[in-house]
């Protein structure tokens, strides 16, 4: 984990429902996949909690991740990149989820439980540059 910022909204009223707006809750995820395969592919994912003036919420956070993973999958390059992009995503957000479960479960009022999601990547060209070796270049940014 390389960031955690985590806020008790000290004027929630736990008497009331929580009230979420669509757009206060974002997840994005960034797949730098190496110019050498055998060297391990980085993903880094960022969660954030950022209740609108609307919002009736009791935390607002950000928390970022990187994992680093070994890619073992086979096929054509584009498919490579997408099944880590998938898979390296999906594994991060579930460490994301119990980070914030766990943060959450400290504070005045219930734990948080983040949804559960799937990862899905967009049509992308791969990078047409040649990246020095111990190098890394961006495959897909989304």
């Amino acid at each position: 984990m390389t960031k955690l910022n985590f806020l008790v909204n000290e004027s929630f009223d736990a008497g009331k429902d929580i009230v979420q707006k669509q757009g206060d809750f974002g997840v994005t995820s960034e797949l730098c996949f190496p110019a050498n395969d055998k060297e391990p592919f980085r993903i880094k994912l960022n969660v954030r909690l950022q209740p609108s003036a609307e919002s009736s919420v009791p935390y607002s956070l950000a928390l970022e991740i990187i994992g680093y993973f070994e890619q073992k999958f086979e096929g054509t390059k584009e498919e490579i990149v997408r099944c880590s992009y998938i898979q390296g995503s999906g594994t991060l957000y579930e460490v994301a989820r119990e980070i914030v479960r766990a943060t959450t479960s400290q504070s005045p009022f219930p734990p948080m439980g983040m949804p559960s999601i799937s990862f899905d990547m967009p049509k992308f060209e791969l990078p047409k540059q040649t990246v020095p070796a111990g190098k890394t270049a961006n495959a897909a940014r989304l």
